[in-house]
């Protein structure tokens, strides 16, 4: 498009906006409506006593602002006690709860859409939105995106450290000084193990973020033990659950399989021997995915999924971490997916306990749900004696924490 055409546009669309006539009552009419449109859900809130949290949010943004020095820390104050009250106001307003379940079932029935936390897939399946940014997404380890991530457009919040190589690197260096070894699990997810049911058959798997081969390169480079799974995990027929963030019981005994495999290989794994047994568990469930696009109770579109667990058990009791073992076990909701029962699959059932009983022997586990790319290791660095007498350390993590986590460099004490 030409410059003077561009330019002649908009002299046409300033020239009819100048002269469109509006009566006074039309005028009225259409403010009036939009007014009542934009008003009418937080004064439903309001009338039923729900809007009370958000109004006290603004009127404290207020106060804040005016209390500022004038200029950007006002309008910092200002704008961070918006998006809190529009963030509240969403989650907890009543005419939102009741109508946004029915309106989501119809347009994901209608037109396949989801919402911005869950995408549906082919085949009944659903995808997180964080898993599909991290496949497709820009590199993690660009300069432009590391320096993009540190300025958060949120002036507010805590400055984030988002290079996981730098972070890694710090780690192995504390725990070699103390002649631990560590080893580096980092767990693929859904659109990189199944794109073919996200982006069409013609997606062939593994479809990794451009910075994860650099990324393993780089660990090698610093003599980094890295143990990626994704081989593995390629030849399972069914990976990942359906309508889940997370692998299914078989993808993540045969990692549990793989890492022993990788651990004995080391000679490291001197100490008492456990023997276990396993007790074939069936988990009926519905996949968290599922809760994140928020549809009707009474929606069958996505129906609960059944697995079978394998159930670890030592002297016939449910097995349990071992704080005196020479093997801890670092890990988020991949690794407690089967053995914390609130995330709804079921218990001892999960990589520690397998990782324990392909090895014959007692692991340690810290394992944080939610807990992003640090909260496990922030947690050893509080339990200064939870490293005495370990022999190897594994560091398990979502590779979407590669993408979106935290990765602050974390000092562990005595």
């Amino acid at each position: 498009m030409s410059d003077d055409y561009a330019r002649s546009r908009r002299r046409q669309a300033e020239a009819e906006l100048s002269s469109t006539a509006v009566g006074r009552a039309t005028a009225i009419g259409l403010v009036a409506t939009i007014a009542a449109t934009l008003l009418s859900v937080p004064l439903i809130d309001g009338a039923s006593g729900s809007a009370t949290s958000w109004l006290g949010i603004v009127r404290d943004g207020v106060t804040d602002a005016l209390a500022a020095p004038p200029g950007l820390a006002a309008n910092r104050a200002l704008q961070q006690a918006i998006e809190e009250a529009e963030s509240r106001l969403e989650d907890d307003s009543r005419v939102a709860a009741k109508v946004r379940p029915w309106a989501q079932a119809g347009l994901t029935a209608l037109l396949g859409a989801g919402n911005e936390e869950a995408y549906p897939g082919a085949a009944r399946s659903l995808f997180y939105r964080p898993d599909v940014d991290y496949a497709i997404g820009r590199g993690f380890l660009e300069p432009r995106v590391l320096a993009a991530r540190i300025d958060s457009p949120r002036p507010w919040e805590p400055t984030i450290s988002p290079d996981p190589v730098a972070a890694l690197v710090d780690f192995d260096r504390r725990l070699r000084d103390r002649g631990i070894h560590l080893i580096v699990v980092p767990v693929p997810v859904k659109p990189t193990l199944a794109p073919q049911l996200f982006a069409g058959a013609d997606a062939v798997p593994p479809i990794h973020n451009e910075s994860f081969p650099t990324f393993l390169g780089q660990l090698a480079d610093k003599g980094i033990d890295t143990l990626d799974p994704t081989a593995t995990l390629v030849e399972q027929e069914d990976a990942f659950l359906a309508t889940d963030t997370h692998w299914t019981p078989a993808g993540m005994e045969a990692v549990a399989a793989a890492l022993a495999a990788h651990i004995d290989a080391l000679d490291l794994t001197r100490g008492r021997l456990q023997l276990s047994t396993l007790r074939p568990t069936p988990i009926t469930a519905t996949g968290d995915i599922v809760r994140l696009l928020d549809l009707p109770e009474t929606s069958q579109r996505y129906p609960d999924q059944t697995v079978t667990t394998q159930r670890v058990e030592v002297r016939g009791r449910a097995w349990r971490p071992d704080r005196s073992a020479t093997i801890l076990l670092l890990g988020d909701s991949f690794a407690n997916i089967y053995s914390d029962p609130s995330l709804g699959w079921g218990a001892s059932a999960g990589l520690a306990e397998h990782l324990s009983h392909h090895l014959r022997r007692p692991v340690d586990r810290i394992a944080v749900n939610a807990g992003g790319a640090h909260e496990a290791r922030r947690r050893l660095a509080m339990d200064g004696g939870r490293l005495e007498g370990k022999r190897v350390v594994i560091y398990e993590f979502s590779v979407r924490e590669l993408t979106s986590g935290n990765w602050p460099l974390i000092e562990i004490g005595e």
